[in-house]
């Protein structure tokens, strides 16, 4: 999680500022969250250690890896239970491992699909935010005379 929005924040702010306000707003959604500031403090001690050991890359890529085959697994899961509940029987000429390894690509590639949807409906979603609070700003100043030449 502290991967992804320091990747989201490097946008608008600088490698390590970038972390320290990841790191910032993991702290208060802990807190949030778990209702208990002790609690939170123990997450902040953790992510404080997990940010000073070194070989922070080959746990990003054990993090993902393990997304992507948990992933996977469970639509694996979801197909072979509608499956059942529909009674649906896997046809004998296709149940090869060459056809089980195509099925697992193509349920990556509807996850990682699914994933670019929704990553692009949230950025949309947030400029369209923050465009109608600018518009709101600028036509509530305009209405108070702010910016206008008496």
């Amino acid at each position: 999680m502290l991967t992804i929005l320091t990747f989201g924040l490097t946008v608008t702010y600088e490698g390590d500022s970038a972390k320290d306000k990841a790191q910032t707003v993991l702290k208060q959604q802990a807190t949030e969250l778990l209702g208990n500031p002790t609690a939170a403090e123990g997450i902040s001690t953790i992510l404080e250690s997990s940010r000073d050991s070194g070989g922070v890359w080959w746990k990003a890529l054990l993090s993902v890896t393990g997304i992507v085959v948990g992933a996977t697994g469970v639509v694996s899961a979801l197909r072979e239970s509608l499956n059942h509940v529909w009674q649906v029987r896997p046809d004998p000429e296709n149940s090869s491992d060459f056809s089980k390894l195509g099925k697992s690509v193509m349920s990556l590639a509807m996850i990682l699909g699914l994933g670019f949807l929704l990553l692009v409906s949230g950025t949309l979603k947030t400029n369209a935010t923050g465009l109608s609070f600018a518009v709101h700003r600028e036509d509530s100043e305009l209405q108070r005379g702010i910016g206008c030449d008496h």
